[in-house]
């Protein structure tokens, strides 16, 4: 069963392509993107990957919003004095 691990960035907009690039210089294989979220694999289970999350070893979804498709449920900025 392949593990996927949801990431909350909690910095800006304007930011959020730099973390997807530190993602990919920390070796994750950028998988998918989409506005709301970028889908990454543990570069030891890439050649397993599939669309459907059925196979790899680790899943990594960087979210730039609390969001579910297009739809933000949440204001990430609520969380910061929890963290």
């Amino acid at each position: 069963m392949p593990n996927d691990v949801d990431i909350l960035f909690m910095g800006s907009d304007e930011d959020y392509p730099d973390a997807i690039e530190v993602m990919k210089q920390a070796g994750y294989v950028l998988f998918e993107i989409a506005p709301g979220q970028a889908l990454f694999c543990d570069p030891r289970g890439a050649h397993q990957m599939r669309t459907d999350k059925k196979g790899g070893i680790y899943y990594l979804d960087l979210y730039r919003e609390l969001s579910v498709q297009y739809f933000t449920y949440m204001d990430k900025r609520k969380l910061e004095s929890y963290i």
